[in-house]
């Protein structure tokens, strides 16, 4: 199992708060 979790939350993260900003 390897899956990229964590830079897949991250990315959605720095996603959702551009453009949000």
């Amino acid at each position: 199992m390897c899956l990229p979790i964590t830079i897949t939350a991250g990315i959605t993260a720095i996603t959702t708060l551009s453009l949000q900003s």
